[in-house]
């Protein structure tokens, strides 16, 4: 467990997808643990069913990665305003979309090389439901604080999580490959887990906190 302060915690969980060490093994124990700390999450259902599937072995991770390159080339990219087709409007901006496109797709072509894979999910579907009911009782609005959960607690242990969801595009196919029953689990999210290279974790620059905050009313 590393010494750090709530806030130190929740400032560095930040996606350093370049940062993985694909050499250095990570204990399962030690995901059992963070899985420990996501079921300990509040939740606002009575009995919440949270599942994790856990990925280790290199022939699945290698499939697994077939696949999620499959569903990135053949989605991803085509997605309206997605950070292919959305334009910048200024060079600090482009600067900043071309960082985020060489790591995102740097987790692309090495997520086979990942110590351990980790898919979260939820019994029950969402394809049909409404938005209101996506948020409050789907599988996303009662399981996703569990995924933070789970990722805070990898960062206090010094591992480097990164959370994606491109795979999902042929979730049904993940499914198959993974023998999860797709009529009644859902796949909230893939998270790729290692330790990183170096010990240094670093805030990321974001928004004004005055461009986001709007006091009683927008």
């Amino acid at each position: 467990m590393l010494n750090l302060t709530p806030e130190q915690l929740l400032t560095t969980s930040r996606s350093a997808r370049k940062r993985f060490d694909f050499q250095r093994p990570v204990d399962l124990e030690v995901i059992r643990e963070c899985i420990e700390s996501a079921l300990s999450t509040p939740s606002n259902l009575p009995l919440p069913t949270w599942q994790f599937v856990v990925i280790t072995d290199p022939d699945k991770k290698d499939k697994f990665a077939q696949l999620y390159r499959r569903a990135w080339d053949n989605h991803y990219r085509n997605l309206p305003n997605s950070i292919y087709t959305y334009t910048p409007d200024n060079e600090e901006a482009r600067l900043t979309q071309q960082q985020l496109i060489e790591s995102l797709e740097y987790l692309r072509d090495h997520l086979q090389q990942m110590p351990v894979l980790v898919i979260p999910c939820y019994a029950g579907r969402v394809d049909s439901s409404s938005n209101m009911n996506t948020l409050m009782t789907s599988p996303y609005g009662a399981s996703l604080p569990a995924v933070w959960n789970f990722i805070q607690a990898a960062r206090s242990r010094g591992l480097e999580c990164a959370w994606t969801t491109s795979h999902l595009f042929l979730e049904q196919e993940a499914a198959r490959l993974l023998k999860i029953p797709y009529e009644k689990m859902t796949q909230c999210c893939l998270l790729p887990l290692a330790y990183p290279i170096g010990v240094e974790f670093k805030t990321t620059s974001r928004k004004n906190i005055d461009e986001v905050i709007h006091l009683n009313g927008w």
